[in-house]
């Protein structure tokens, strides 16, 4: 074991720069060999080029081009190989670059890597890829470690051919991918007997396992259907059906998934009463949770005693025998016969829907079969517990099924009437697409009017010719009894049913019609003038009392851009609904954090203005030069952090060996790392959404953060481009 043409074996090392040719025979049995170095643990490996060939025996593991393994090791970076292995039976684990990698408590990169790999192997070949073979995994070793170990492939090349007898998980790039990534930006024109390969060998365990990776409980009862929740329910029921009609949409939606039967005793009794049907989504058995642990699953029951615990493998993709359009994702274990040899998924995962849905059962045809047999009308929904205790997660899951089950063949009175605080036109404010060149001179506006339909016209060219360019159903609901915001949603012929939050503001002699994800990010704005507003209302008939009527449900309102729509007109593309402006809403319509009055109370009152582009920066009236300029990146206002925090009056000192700016105030002090999305206030992590940027020589935050973190105030100004902060 353990055999390489430079260095056999290693831990806690760095090889760098070196080149190895080497011919290598090897016995049966033997494992961790490569061309330059044998087996590694905990090193890096990085600019090293490999040229030769291995020959092995039967039930080989761990073989590669540059190294036969680097088991929980940083990582093996800008690296080449060209190689020949030639292994009877058994082979396992084997690369073009590496043979096994990945870590337990970190994840391995293998990046910008390139093999030229020619393998000729026999029978039971498993693990076998043009790049790596896969992460570490020994049945010898799975009391220790039951899963495969994590790894990362981005930024590499592979070509050659793989030849073998049988076997299975053979890719391009990868083998086996369990719990591992294998980025988008590798390319492979490896051809596996004969046939072009696909990146990675194991397509649907990777597809569908690593995306299932959690403990679940039941979705609905114990879950989103608890009094907590009513509300939620009733606003997103609100928001299609009307404020008149959401109780009873949320108890029709409610019963269609809260049956208690299933089996032959629910089809006997839907069959003689087909009104009374309903889908029984709880997990059968009596299990509390269910667990997807690697290629484990397991369930226990409501005393935490585990139910079943096996290892399962994937069988197929298959329509559902009464349902062709609802595809399952079969996985199967040699562990047992009962009632979970079988493992149905629907396509649903946490990332798409925040919840899954899946069947288990004893026989095959009866997990893909719905409508009958002894699992007829039950289909197990879960989400995941970490999920059900975020309370953004949850009102997206709740948000999810209301909007996608909700009936839009007809529209209620009082559905329309909801849209009467956005009726009429709405210029967008072009400034949030400022860091696109190709949209300098574009100009857009929405339109809604009292037939429920919202439209978008778009002037491409600033020819002052505006064309229409989207017509869709708008909808909306206020559910603010102080202000105005709340929900909204389209239907988009492109994208179907997009929802978001909106608010309606007042700023600068305008209002501001903004929009937001649920998690209250900035998606984009638009805007009215007043005083124009005031004008068109005095020519009509009734203008003293419509004036009125306006003047005193100022600041309220609602309206429109749904999630993720993006609108063309000729060759240009423009998101006009989802486009994520820190510039836009909550900046440009209102002061985005009210600072904390005490903290305030510390320190002098101090103003400072910033303008995008401009390395001048006004303090209290004073103009003082800055290293750097404010920027938008990719919709994001990005200000340097050092001229903010000594402008209002906070230390700052650079930390170069962690690449950490130290920020300080009283008994506040803040942490930034360069390129991270984290920050650190008195020691507690806050996520940001942009990650800190080193425009030459300084950091750059987003503006949000100096809201949240340093208790300001903050203010834009589309116009001219500024942003104002005050404490």
């Amino acid at each position: 074991d353990m055999i390489g043409g430079i260095c056999g074996a290693a831990m806690d090392s760095v090889a760098t720069d070196c080149h190895a040719q080497a011919e290598i025979n090897v016995v049966d049995g033997t494992s961790n060999v490569g061309v330059a170095f044998g087996g590694f643990e905990r090193c890096r490996i990085e600019n090293c080029t490999a040229n030769g060939k291995i020959v092995a025996g039967n039930g080989n593991m761990g073989l590669g081009g540059i190294a036969g393994c680097n088991f929980n090791g940083e990582g093996i970076f800008n690296c080449e190989a060209t190689v020949d292995i030639t292994a009877g039976d058994g082979a396992y684990l084997y690369g073009g670059i590496v043979g096994y990698s990945g870590g337990f408590d970190m994840v391995s990169e293998i990046l910008n890597c390139k093999a030229d790999v020619n393998m000729t192997l026999g029978s039971d070949s498993e693990r076998i890829g043009g790049i790596i073979g896969g992460g570490f995994c020994n049945e010898a070793y799975t009391a220790y470690y039951p899963n495969p170990a994590s790894f990362k492939v981005a930024s590499c090349t592979a070509e050659g051919s793989i030849n073998y007898t049988s076997g299975k998980n053979i890719g391009g790039i990868a083998g086996y991918t369990l719990l591992s990534e294998v980025a988008e930006d590798n390319t492979s024109s490896v051809a596996v007997n004969g046939s072009e390969a696909d990146v990675i060998g194991d397509v649907k365990n990777y597809e569908v396992l690593n995306e299932l990776q959690g403990r679940y409980q039941q979705f609905f009862e114990g879950g989103v259907f608890k009094s907590q929740y009513d509300s939620i329910w009733h606003d997103y029921c609100a928001l299609v059906f009307g404020e008149d009609g959401a109780d009873a949409a949320v108890s029709m939606m409610k019963r269609s998934i809260g049956g208690s039967l299933y089996g032959e005793e629910a089809v006997k009794k839907y069959s003689q009463n087909p009104e009374s049907l309903q889908f029984f989504c709880g997990f059968a058995g009596g299990l509390e949770y269910i667990t997807i642990d690697g290629s484990n699953i397991s369930g226990t029951d409501k005393n935490g005693k585990e139910v079943f615990s096996h290892t399962y493998y994937y069988v197929d993709s298959v329509p559902s025998t009464d349902f062709p359009g609802f595809t399952f994702d079969v996985f199967a274990t040699n562990e047992e016969d009962g009632e979970y040899k079988y493992f149905a998924f629907c396509p649903d995962t946490p990332e798409t829907t925040y919840h899954i849905e899946f069947r288990y059962g004893a026989n095959f045809d009866d997990v893909v079969t719905l409508m009958s047999g002894p699992y007829a009308y039950w289909l197990a929904a879960g989400i995941r517990d970490v999920d059900i205790a975020d309370d953004v997660t949850t009102e997206k899951v709740i948000a999810l099924f209301c909007t996608e089950n909700a009936d839009y063949s007809s529209r209620s009175e009082s559905s329309l009437n909801q849209l009467s605080d956005i009726l009429g036109k709405w210029q967008c404010d072009m400034s949030q697409f400022a860091a696109f060149p190709e949209y300098a001179n574009t100009s857009m506006y929405i339109e809604f009017s009292e037939d429920g339909k919202g439209r978008t016209y778009m002037d491409a060219a600033g020819s002052g010719n505006y064309a229409l360019i989207s017509e869709y159903p708008a909808y909306l609901y206020d559910n603010n009894a102080s202000g105005s915001s709340g929900l909204y949603l389209v239907i988009s012929a492109d994208e179907g049913i997009k929802y978001s939050k909106y608010s309606i503001t007042e700023s600068n002699g305008r209002k501001v019609l903004a929009f937001y994800d649920i998690d209250n990010t900035p998606l984009i704005s638009y805007y009215k003038d007043i005083v124009s507003e005031s004008t068109t209302e005095m020519t009509t008939e009734a203008s003293t009392e419509t004036t009125t009527r306006r003047e005193s449900s100022s600041g309220g309102g609602g309206g429109g851009g749904s999630k993720g729509r993006v609108v063309k007109g000729d060759s240009t593309t423009v998101t006009t609904t989802a486009a994520t402006s820190e510039v836009s809403t909550s900046e440009e319509s209102t002061e985005a954090t009210t600072a904390d009055t005490e903290s305030n109370e510390q320190r002098e009152s101090v103003e400072v203005v910033l303008q995008i582009g401009s390395t001048n920066v006004v303090v209290n009236g004073r103009s003082v030069a800055i290293p750097a300029a404010p920027v938008i990146m990719n919709n994001r206002t990005m200000l340097p952090v050092r001229a903010v925090a000594e402008a209002l009056g906070y230390e700052v000192d650079w930390i170069a060996e962690e690449k950490k700016a130290v920020i300080s105030f009283g008994d506040t002090e803040i942490e930034l790392y360069e390129g991270s999305d984290k920050a650190y206030i008195n020691g507690t992590e806050y996520g940001i959404d942009t990650s800190v940027y080193n425009n030459n020589g300084s950091l750059l935050i987003p503006v949000r953060f100096v809201c949240e973190g340093f208790n300001a105030n903050v203010r834009w100004n589309g116009t001219d481009k500024t942003v104002t902060i005050q404490n």
